[in-house]
């Protein structure tokens, strides 16, 4: 593997800014410190004329001891944190902009760099600990960690996505902060290590994906492995997709007779919910040869829950008459299966991805065993409850009229949106949409990637990522060849990045390691968890490289929560 692409600064020099002085770089010991804090309160002076983008300022340096700051349970290690600013501006509206970074630099380093993914529209700061994709975090096991702010403050804008008025802001978030703050990073490294890391690695989920799938479109040498899970590659046909369940539901039930907002949480109680679930799990749960509460076979699930009756009663699901306790109405399920087939404009055809087209349409969301569940599926996003409104209101539709439209109407009402009238007024090149299939820089480097993604994820559909990755697979001869350095994992009943009755814990991390490293392709990686709604409650399984699923192997009778009894096929 390629170490990186910035030009090695001499082990000697880095030291000689350490120790501030340039003596001693003939021969004999190498005068280089071991990190702590004297070195560590240099790096504030390293914002000089050779760093790769400029401006640049360092805000903080300073060395932080072992155990005085911990991610969960875990104290962090002796390290230098690093935080900065790279290109500074003032921009729309006279409001500061800038590439805002955190990079800890651990004194008994391993020789590795990781890029933390982002979350949402990002627009803070978080502290790199390295906690994206491992039980450890990375900083704790000795990796250097960065993470940035994607070129914005929320603090000083109106709401979230308001920094998308300004179009360098689109573009930073889009790629502009990932790249200068990469490659500003490595320079620290180099200038503290006096070397460049011996390997690199992008880890992250939703917007973190998104950002791994952007160095390995835009940026192919910046990293050896990457791992993008629950990827939001393509956001803005992701929020159309969430913006239409939105309105699903919002057609259901009536008004706050004092916000005018509808009242969300009305459209389906939590019994419909698990009425619902119920007649999922009973028409596809056994596909798979276990009845376990997981759909293992989703591609042979052909649910339809306006002719399904249950097996026992041979009750429809859908009502024949009023409503009761033991059916949904026909609306209730004409919104169902809205939310499953996607938008649909006026002909009842699906809607062309209309950024960066790339001959998909925008998905819907399968009807996975998560599909209700009501702590990470289609309730958490787009129903809510009486006390809190759905995650989508907030985070999907408010983007539209900000990020999405071309140019942005902040006055629009998302709720509005016409899938026929409106496709038009899209930002079809927007520098915050990565959807291209060439990964041939990547690759021909021997650049590793693995995708995961939640069968239930109700924010980006996981079919986006499907579609993508076969497309990926058609350009390069087919899966068994792609799997050679793209490979994609499905987890069933899992939300949007964890949660749901679901394996939702693991470590992609050490797969991506040890494949990047040792060259050991994951056919599997080991997962758990502790949701799931029939006993047993805790499980562990084997995640499957697509499109393998998981079979039960075990005995009659024998322990569903164990992962050996489990294999993929």
């Amino acid at each position: 593997m390629r170490r990186g692409s910035i030009v090695t600064v001499g082990r000697c020099f880095a030291a000689s800014l350490a120790l501030g002085t340039l003596a001693g770089c003939g021969g004999g010991a190498d005068p280089f410190p071991d990190p702590g804090a004297v070195s560590c309160a240099v790096i504030g002076q390293l914002a000089t004329g050779t760093a790769p983008v400029q401006p640049l300022q360092i805000t903080l340096s300073k060395f932080v001891p072992a155990g005085t700051v911990s991610s969960g349970t875990t104290a962090m290690p002796d390290h230098c944190q690093v935080q900065g600013v790279v290109s500074s501006r003032t921009g729309v509206g006279g409001i500061q902009y800038g590439n805002k970074f955190e990079l800890r630099l651990p004194v008994a380093w391993n020789g590795r760099f990781m890029f933390q993914g982002g979350g949402g529209t990002e627009g803070s700061l978080p502290s790199a600990f390295g906690t994206a994709g491992s039980a450890v975090p990375a900083l704790a096991q000795g990796y250097a960690v960065l993470t940035q702010n994607g070129g914005h403050d929320n603090a000083l804008l109106s709401s979230g996505p308001a920094f998308a008025l300004d179009p360098q802001a689109q573009i930073d978030y889009g790629y502009g902060s990932i790249d200068t703050t990469t490659r500003t990073s490595k320079y620290l490294i180099t200038m503290f290590y006096g070397r460049l890391p011996s390997y690199s690695y992008s880890v992250g989920c939703s917007t973190g994906g998104k950002q791994g799938m952007t160095f390995s479109q835009m940026f192919p040498t910046y990293y050896d492995g990457i791992v993008a899970g629950d990827p939001i590659f393509n956001q803005g046909a992701n929020t159309l997709s969430e913006t239409n369940a939105l309105q699903a539901t919002a057609a259901l039930v009536g008004k706050d007779p004092v916000t005018g907002a509808p009242l969300y949480y009305q459209s389906f109680s939590t019994v419909d919910q698990q009425l619902f679930t119920s007649a999922l799990l009973e028409a596809c749960d056994a596909l798979d040869g276990l009845a376990d509460g997981v759909i293992d076979n989703l591609a042979a699930c052909t649910f339809d829950p306006a002719t399904y009756a249950f097996k026992t009663t041979s009750q429809p699901l859908q009502c024949a008459g009023a409503k009761t306790a033991s059916c949904l109405t026909t609306a209730q399920v004409g919104a169902i299966k809205r939310i499953n087939a996607g938008p649909r404009n006026a002909a009842g055809q699906p809607v062309a991805n209309p950024f960066k087209p790339d001959g998909t349409t925008v998905a819907g969301y399968a009807y996975d065993g998560g599909f209700m569940s009501t702590n990470s599926g289609i309730p958490a996003r787009d129903i809510g409850t009486a006390t809190s409104a759905p995650g989508n209101l907030a985070f999907a539709a408010v983007q539209i009229p900000y990020m999405w439209m071309s140019p942005p109407v902040p006055t629009f009402d998302p709720l509005t949106v016409n899938y026929d009238s409106d496709m038009a007024r899209m930002a079809a090149n927007s520098p915050m949409v990565f959807n291209s299939t060439d990964l041939s820089g990547f690759k021909n480097r021997g650049g590793k990637i693995i995708f995961y993604h939640g069968l239930s994820d109700p924010g980006p559909p996981v079919l986006h990522t499907q579609n993508y990755y076969n497309k990926l697979a058609s350009l390069n001869g087919g899966v068994a060849t792609t799997q050679n350095f793209a490979r994609l994992f499905l987890i069933p009943n899992m939300g949007h990045c964890s949660g749901g009755p679901a394996t939702d814990t693991f470590d992609p991390l050490e797969a991506i390691v040890n494949w990047v490293e040792k060259g050991l392709a994951p056919e599997t990686i080991a997962a758990s968890g502790k949701n799931f709604a029939t006993a047993p409650t805790t499980r562990s399984r084997p995640l499957c490289v697509f499109p393998k699923t998981a079979r039960y192997t075990g005995s009659v009778g024998g322990d569903i929560s164990i992962a050996s009894n489990y294999s993929c096929r």
